[in-house]
């Protein structure tokens, strides 16, 4: 079943597993089983309906609208970048304290687009692997990210962009650190989690934050890299 995480009559929240899609697309085969909205129906009984997205490799937060017009108010939201989205990931390389991000990606049709992300480094270590000579040590960071568009692949394109590309991510990342972490550690994950979005209830008005705890690849993998969070609320 999925992992409800928040849920009213107008709209309900999972916390995304890895490796699922929101929902069926040209590219998406007729036989997939790991679809959110379909299982979603199937859990609660009721039709839901998409107002956003996460790529098939990221987990987190996923809200569904409970009606049409409650979706239509939630996609203008989204539209039009009204609701504070926070990640974590896990990165290659000592990250600067804090910083910005921006550059010009380009879609699915070519076209241009500003892209703009504010991150903050939570933490950091250095590992020493005694049974992988190729690395004589590896820094890794986690970082929380705040994008403020919602390109394609935004923010693991501009995490490699900087030259801190996140754990896991085979599109943009870095395929020796990769292969490293599934001969040594069987870990297969990419280390992206959507770990809250604040919006305004499409009905009260009010501002909610809905809040996903990190998935278990991902706490194991910050256990891996000795990441301490001292005091960074992990929920």
């Amino acid at each position: 079943m999925l992992d409800i995480i928040y849920e009213d009559e107008y709209l309900v929240a999972v916390n995304k597993p890895y490796g699922w899609v929101v929902h069926w697309s040209e590219l998406i085969p007729e036989d997939e089983e790991k679809v959110v909205l379909q299982r979603l129906r199937e859990q609660l009984g009721k039709n839901v309906y998409t107002v956003h997205r996460l790529d098939r490799k990221t987990t987190g937060v996923l809200i569904f609208a409970l009606s049409k017009a409650i979706q239509r108010e939630l996609n203008r939201g989204f539209e039009e970048k009204r609701y504070k989205k926070i990640y974590w990931a896990l990165v290659r390389g000592q990250v600067p304290s804090e910083g910005e991000i921006t550059s010009y990606l380009k879609n699915l049709k070519g076209k241009e687009q500003l892209a703009i992300t504010r991150y903050q480094r939570l933490s950091y270590n250095t590992i020493t692997p005694e049974s992988y000579p190729k690395f004589p040590n590896l820094n890794y960071s986690l970082v929380e990210l705040y994008p403020l568009t919602g390109r394609m692949h935004q923010l693991r394109k501009h995490m490699t962009d900087i030259f801190h590309p996140i754990v896991g991510d085979r599109a943009h990342g870095n395929k020796k650190q990769d292969t490293f972490f599934t001969e040594q550690f069987d870990y297969t994950q990419m280390a992206l989690h959507s770990k809250s979005i604040c919006i305004q209830h499409p009905f009260t008005g009010l501002d909610i934050t809905i809040h996903a705890p990190l998935r278990d690849e991902f706490k194991r993998l910050i256990r891996i890299c000795g990441i301490r969070l001292n005091g960074i609320k992990e929920l």
